[in-house]
């Protein structure tokens, strides 16, 4: 059949979307607009390998690897090692669950207006049809995700361990998937705290950040926003953070965030921490 290479890029811009749109949901990753823009052209563009002769399997499955990464890096950024990887393999993931979907429906119904090869998929289908199909995709992983927190979320009591330049504080902790703060640069959540709960585990003067009488080398300043409050979060990278219930213990890779309007006694952390 004929392929036409502009509904071809279209189509896998708006799939590579998709993916971005699905892998930022399960990691609870909020993305500027212009990473989705940028990650979904690279994918619209690397779709163009269909056209080439079809590859044999392991050529076909490094340069999947090497676009996927680059996706990753673009649309999610670097931050800290084993962040990426997460995001990366995730991403990969379901890449890869997507395009089984596409292999088997080709191989078993051959649907007239399809053509599978190197790993790209290409539809002569109405735009409405595949946004519906998308549409319904992401709602199902939209509701599987909010199954998840739910059970992480459950009556469990938590504690916190913060250790910060050989000083080690431990507090109460409560899951709350309402804490939705995560720190734009680099995308790792925010385990809001007390001053008066972290300050024995911070960095000296933290607590003159807050009215912005000083500044700290790797102090970040994030603002946030509740029904009928506002205002800035104090965030800090310690050296460790220890999450326990009671029965298993997990290190976790976060910020420390310090709220001006804060008096909880708890430190307040989203239950897809674990994840």
């Amino acid at each position: 059949m004929t392929i036409y290479i502009d509904i071809l890029v279209i189509i896998n811009i708006y799939v590579t979307f998709f993916l971005i749109k699905a892998t930022a949901l399960f990691m609870h990753l909020h993305l500027s607009n212009l990473r989705y823009i940028l990650g979904s052209m690279l994918g619209g563009l690397s779709s163009l390998v269909i056209l080439l002769p079809s590859l044999i399997l392991p050529l076909n499955i490094l340069a999947k690897c090497v676009t996927g990464l680059v996706i990753s890096l673009v649309s999610f950024g670097f931050g800290d090692f084993r962040s990426f990887i997460r995001k990366f393999f995730l991403f990969m993931l379901i890449n890869l669950v997507f395009a089984g979907v596409m292999l088997l429906l080709w191989l078993f119904s051959a649907p007239v207006g399809m053509v599978y090869n190197n790993g790209v998929v290409y539809f002569d289908i109405s735009f409405l049809v595949i946004t519906v199909s998308t549409l319904i995709s992401y709602f199902v992983i939209k509701s599987v995700r909010y199954i998840f927190d739910l059970k992480c979320a459950a009556d469990v009591k938590y504690s916190v361990v913060i250790v910060y330049n050989r000083s080690q504080t431990i507090i109460e902790g409560l899951a709350d998937s309402g804490n939705s703060l995560v720190d734009f640069a680099t995308g790792l959540p925010v385990i809001i705290c007390s001053i008066a709960q972290c300050k024995a585990a911070a960095p000296e003067g933290i607590e003159n950040a807050l009215s912005g009488e000083c500044t700290i080398k790797g102090i970040r300043i994030l603002p946030y926003s509740t029904i009928g409050k506002s205002g800035i979060v104090v965030a800090y990278k310690p050296d460790k953070i220890i999450i326990s219930n009671g029965k298993t213990s997990k290190e976790v890779n976060a910020l420390i965030g310090i709220s001006e309007n804060n008096d909880n006694n708890q430190a307040i952390f989203n239950p897809k921490i674990f994840l």
